[in-house]
C-alpha cells in the first residue's frame, strides 16, 4: 500500500513538472509568435506607408504634367488667335 502511494505521488510530481514545463514551452513559443506578428505587422505598415507616398509622388507629377499640357494648349491658342487677321 505505501509502494502505491509513493508511486501514485511520484507519478503526481512527474506529471506537474510536465505539465510546467509544457506551460513554458506554450508560453515561450506564444511570444514568439506574438514577436514575429509584430514584426510583419510593422513591414506591412511600412510598405504601406511607402507606397502612399510613393501614389502621392506620382499624383503629384500628373497634376504637373496636366497643367503644363493645358499651358501649352493655352499657349498655343493664344498664338492662333494672335494670327487670326
Amino acid at each position: 500500500m505505501e509502494r502505491l502511494s509513493e508511486k501514485t505521488k511520484y507519478e503526481e510530481e512527474r506529471d506537474k513538472r510536465f505539465n510546467e514545463r509544457l506551460d513554458k514551452i506554450v508560453e515561450e513559443v506564444s511570444a514568439a509568435v506574438i514577436k514575429k506578428l509584430d514584426q510583419k505587422e510593422n513591414q506591412l505598415l511600412l510598405m504601406a506607408k511607402e507606397e502612399v507616398e510613393t501614389t502621392k509622388k506620382e499624383v503629384a507629377a500628373a497634376k504637373e504634367e496636366i497643367e503644363a499640357i493645358k499651358a501649352e494648349k493655352k499657349a498655343s491658342f493664344l498664338d492662333f488667335l494672335e494670327r487670326e487677321p
